[in-house]
């Protein structure tokens, strides 16, 4: 008799598996395949129904496809829905854009967590970060009492499996000349066979991921008209904002042409026809309310996939599809039965299925400590947000300040590179936000949140306590408590306090010290005043703008 999925028991409204004590075990690195079964189930936590079947790859074309086609996962750093094949009219993305015309474009696509860290961890092993300890960004590395930090077994780097199936993998950068970005909250030895795919014998399949580099808050391509670009309601409608956003877009620019060379190239190698081409985000766009939050800014990401031959061209999905579910897909296209534990789904292929529900998680990012669940279907959203370290209040949104003297709660990077931050601090403390602005200054989150993402895209309207939401928001909380069982969640032992406080005061802070000796008259522990003051007179040190912004900045 088959065993039935964890998607399918949370379906049937069936009591769900019992979680085990994932957190204890984690540093061993070994919790035994028969248990990690018994608390992750063989599928993660999704709410499965059948999905739309004109996704699935017609019979006639399956038996004319080749059997092993190769795989490219081409991934954009901090980058949201914000293309122009995605109705985003400020931005130029042509190759994008022809790109999707060559194949079906993801409306609805998210990450499993808003910063890129655990967000690669999850997508690169089919399960998600918080069932394994690697929800924490940039956590158990080098130099930390937690290191090494193996994968518990069964879980492997997808890698792993392409390899075992005669697959060439590389990981390349977009230079082509070394290892591009992995980012893990786990150690491995590099699971990669090298770094372009020409490297791989002659008629060999390969596995490729492409990352084009993170520009940061530096650089961009192109020119963005500050005045075109929308403002959402919950950042002020300053010069700075907008300058901040027309970079942004430049940002997105520059990917665009980094994606149409790497598309020329595998072109230009004759591997077109032959290669399933995943073009995705790791997490969502850096910019404040954005990155590290568990709004749709946050973990709403791109995705277009071209499959020549099989995929309709310029199609469209309004399907949920999560980051989780690239492993699964990617092995059961290349014919490999995806290994029992991953949680993910096959979304594309036979069998294709549609999720009701996607989930995400927030935990610790930098020195910053928080813990943040949502989950989301294809119109709501419900957001809880925790307490940490036993503490009686749930923490702000932000704070500016030194670490120790604001609870832990500032965050250097931020504080650093985020012109919009500074500007909503010191707006703050004079009385000059908006009551939507004012939202995210709160001294401390609401337990709940619940968003008619349909109504509302811009999450602004929290109906946490609108009586003709309750049974919603009842029922998509109990969707949250059953996948956080299903699936082992690890994040309801927080982390030690001293993790953060090392993090801090051994790299982020000796970091930000040099950064703010090149910025005159600046320091590491300068104030919202201070930095407001300063991008407006020197914008280029955060943005690298062309001169029509910086020219705006100062008008």
């Amino acid at each position: 008799m088959r065993k039935r999925t964890c998607d399918e028991r949370l379906d049937r409204q069936e009591p769900p598996l019992k979680q085990g004590a994932v957190h204890t075990v984690m540093k061993s690195g070994k919790i035994g395949r028969r248990n990690f079964l018994k608390r992750c189930g063989s599928v993660a936590a999704g709410g499965l129904i059948l999905a739309n079947p004109a996704l699935e790859t017609p019979a006639e074309q399956q038996s004319n496809q080749p059997k092993r086609p190769n795989i490219l996962w081409l991934i954009t750093e901090d980058q949201s829905v914000d293309w122009g094949c995605y109705g985003v009219r400020a931005v130029a993305t042509g190759n994008i854009d022809q790109f999707r015309s060559e194949g079906v474009l993801y409306s609805n696509a998210f990450c499993t967590s808003p910063v890129c860290s655990p967000s690669r961890s999850c997508f690169n092993t089919g399960v998600y970060q918080t069932s394994f300890g690697g929800q924490h960004h940039r956590s158990h590395r080098r130099g930390y009492p937690d290191y090494p930090y193996l994968l518990p077994d069964p879980i492997q780097h997808v890698c792993t499996y392409f390899r075992d199936a005669g697959y060439f993998t590389c990981n390349c950068s977009e230079k082509w000349t070394q290892q591009g970005k992995e980012d893990y909250n786990f150690t491995i030895s590099s699971p990669w066979d090298g770094w372009n795919w020409n490297q791989r014998a002659s008629g060999q399949p390969f596995f490729a991921q492409v990352n084009i580099r993170n520009l940061d808050h530096e650089g961009g391509y192109g020119s963005v008209d500050p005045k075109t670009v929308v403002v959402p309601p919950y950042h002020p409608d300053d010069p700075l904002t907008r300058a901040v956003w027309a970079h942004y877009h430049r940002r997105t620019q520059h990917y665009d042409r980094k994606v149409g060379e790497v598309l020329q190239q595998l072109k230009n190698d004759g591997l077109e026809e032959n290669t399933v081409v995943f073009l995705i985000g790791d997490n969502g766009r850096q910019v404040q309310r954005g990155m590290q939050f568990l709004y749709d800014g946050g973990i709403h990401v791109p995705l277009i996939v071209r499959w020549p031959g099989v995929l309709p061209e310029g199609t469209k999905s309004d399907g949920l599809v999560s980051l989780v579910d690239l492993a699964p897909t990617s092995l059961a296209i290349a014919g490999i039965e995806p290994p029992a534990h991953m949680q993910g789904y096959v979304f594309l292929g036979p069998g294709v299925r549609k999720r009701r529900y996607v989930y995400a998680a927030r935990d610790r990012m930098d020195e910053t400590m928080d813990r943040i669940r949502c989950v989301r279907s294809d119109r709501y959203k419900y957001i809880r947000n925790y307490t940490v370290w036993g503490e009686p209040k749930r923490r702000p949104y932000t704070r500016w300040g030194p670490y120790r003297k604001v609870d832990r709660q500032s965050n250097l990077y931020k504080m650093h590179s985020y012109p919009i931050l500074s500007l909503l601090h010191v707006m703050h403390s004079r009385g000059k936000l908006n009551a939507v602005q004012e939202l995210f200054m709160a001294d401390e989150k609401p337990p709940e949140e619940f968003y008619d993402v349909t109504a509302d895209p811009h999450e602004i309207n929290n109906l946490s306590s609108s009586p003709e939401h309750d049974s919603v928001k009842q029922a998509m909380s109990k969707a949250l408590d059953d996948w956080m069982e299903t699936t082992g969640e690890s994040g309801q032992t927080t982390e030690d306090r001293t993790i953060a406080d090392q993090w801090y005061k051994n790299k982020l802070r000796p970091y930000y010290i040099k950064v703010t000796k090149k910025r005159r008259g600046m320091n590491v522990d300068s104030t919202a005043e201070e930095y407001l003051d300063y991008w407006r007179c020197h914008p280029s040190d955060s943005l690298q703008n062309a001169g029509e912004l910086k020219r705006y900045v100062r008008e």
